[in-house]
């Protein structure tokens, strides 16, 4: 019975999910064209209109498959045909990870392939980004489309919750101040992250199975509200968040650092050629400084190290371009920085990208 379901909302829905499917492809194609230091105005202006646009459209494709047997009234042909519940709902979440997550699973591994990286971590790391949109944004998407019979209804329950949890946040603020949210702002915030979307999964699951198996819509509601107070007031203290950091967050791998003199360079022709240096291992006990003398280097995860492992560079001023060398082609650049955010605040028209990492030799940052 599901395999029957699927099939009727495909033949009913599948220009929307088509559509879906494009914008994917065309926000994938511009964070390509992106690159890693931002150098194209056009890849950027196509990101900032098609990202809203992909969010838009994977939502209305869960909500659009849920309406399809709302759940919600009376007069639904579902009601009093021998269909199973769980079948149903199984139907309605299977359509929305074909539809939405195995496109984006694809364009996502064919981006990290085109960028030069391996397979297997490719994959990992595109099916990561898959699960955690299904679980963190189509179902919950879901959830609320259930408790709803239309899009006026839906519109309305969505406008309410904003509401909701605009006046919670007010009044949190008013009562407690500063102290309303412990971890905001420190670098134990990503708990308190992880703890609301872990309950949004959990407040998302409780509500659909109110809906599927039980058809208690006042009752669903009332859950999405609680939840939406729940998302506000629920606080994880400093201390515990700190405490769980220090015990989950171990330092572990290993880099090897190599230097490298230069040679020869014409600024003229962008031309160079590079002497290997020295070499050493950079770990959480042994942290390394750039060495003024020999400022180009590079840093490699080597297989003998047998783990991941992540740097963070840090520098004293906030630099505009960085030299960036190809010995291989005995070429350099001068390419520009581009900043996400400043002093914790997001830059203008700036869209938050997780970095990737890049394989060439990296200089002195230039002022």
């Amino acid at each position: 019975m599901i395999g029957s379901v699927f099939k009727k909302d495909w033949v009913l829905l599948w220009p929307l999910a088509v559509l879906v499917t494009l914008i994917q492809v065309a926000l994938e194609w511009a964070i390509y064209k992106f690159g890693f230091f931002g150098v194209s105005p056009v890849a950027r202006e196509i990101m900032r209109l098609l990202t809203p646009a992909w969010y838009i459209g994977v939502i209305a494709l869960a909500v659009a498959v849920v309406h399809e047997d709302t759940i919600p009234g009376v007069d639904q042909d579902w009601l009093i045909r021998p269909l199973n519940r769980t079948e149903l709902l199984l139907a309605k979440l299977l359509f929305v990870a074909v539809t939405v997550c195995v496109p984006m699973l694809i364009v996502n591994l064919a981006d990290e392939l085109a960028l030069g990286f391996k397979v297997m971590p490719s994959f990992g790391d595109a099916l990561y980004k898959e699960v955690y949109m299904f679980a963190c944004l189509l179902v919950p998407a879901t959830a609320i489309a259930s408790a709803t019979r239309n899009a006026v209804e839906l519109v309305i329950l969505v406008a309410g919750l904003v509401l909701l949890y605009v006046v919670t946040v007010w009044l949190s603020a008013t009562l407690f101040g500063l102290d309303r949210c412990p971890t905001c702002d420190t670098s134990v915030s990503w708990l308190q992250s992880l703890l609301q979307h872990l309950g949004l999964l959990v407040g998302s699951g409780a509500v659909l199975a109110v809906q599927y198996y039980w058809r208690k819509t006042s009752v669903a509601r009332v859950l999405l509200a609680a939840g939406v107070v729940l998302l506000v007031v629920v606080q994880l203290p400093w201390s515990v968040a700190f405490t769980i950091q220090t015990w989950m967050g171990v330092p572990i791998g290993r880099l090897e650092v190599r230097n490298y003199r230069l040679v020869e360079q014409d600024p003229a022709a962008r031309t160079c050629r590079l002497a290997p240096s020295v070499r050493y291992v950079m770990d959480p006990e042994h942290p390394a400084a750039v060495d003024p003398a020999e400022p180009i280097h590079s840093v490699h995860n080597l297989p003998e190290f047998g783990g991941r492992a992540v740097s963070v560079h840090i520098y004293s001023l906030p630099f505009n371009t960085c030299e960036v060398y190809l010995p291989e082609k005995g070429r350099y650049l001068d390419m520009p920085l581009v900043y996400t955010s400043r002093l914790g605040v997001l830059c203008p028209g700036e869209i938050a990208e997780p970095a990737r990492p890049s394989g060439a030799a990296a200089g002195s940052p230039g002022g």
